[in-house]
């Protein structure tokens, strides 16, 4: 949803991914991302006027990295973060200060971390050695929900943000 809650970013498959913004008053329903590479988790940037999303060109050895685009589409795709290791999922602190993403695509390699936007180096925020995936921050962004599957089955976790070495609760039982 978009900062002022007119649009939604959201991902559609075809033949591939991509991303389209449905004008939530009843207007149209518009194409953001086009081509034959994947496109997905749409994430509204802090400027309220631009869609970050992962991008995976079609191919072996290709990676998976996050991209922009002005959400009227009136500029092309821009690359917004090239990391070594592929990009799952991409979210923004409310405030606008960090990105917070996924990495890892197959399980057993799914890590999050966060980094301060304008910033060139990234913070752990749970990097074990079992899958930490779908982050959520809090709305006044001091807490981190994330899932991991350090039990055994999935569970909810939550622990403060950005210091994350302040504590963890699992807050879910039985899956999460």
């Amino acid at each position: 949803l978009s900062i002022d809650g007119k649009q939604l970013a959201v991902g559609v498959r075809e033949l591939v991914s991509h991303i389209v913004i449905k004008e939530l008053d009843g207007g149209p329903l518009s194409k953001l991302t086009t081509g034959s590479s994947n496109h997905w988790r749409a994430a509204w940037m802090p400027d309220g006027r631009s869609v970050a999303f992962v991008l995976q060109p079609i191919g072996p050895g290709t990676n998976r990295d996050i991209h922009q685009r002005l959400a009227d589409g009136s500029r092309p795709a821009t690359l917004f973060l090239d990391l070594d290791e592929n990009v799952n999922k991409v979210i923004f602190s409310q405030d606008g200060t960090w990105l917070l993403y996924q990495t890892g695509t197959v399980p057993g390699q799914r890590d999050l971390y966060a980094r301060r936007l304008g910033s060139d180096s990234s913070i752990a925020l749970a990097t074990s050695s079992a899958d930490e995936m779908a982050p959520a921050l809090s709305p006044d962004g001091h807490w981190l929900a994330y899932v991991s599957n350090e039990s055994g089955v999935p569970e909810v976790y939550v622990r403060p943000f950005p210091n994350t070495a302040d504590g963890r609760w699992q807050i879910s039982t039985a899956g999460g």
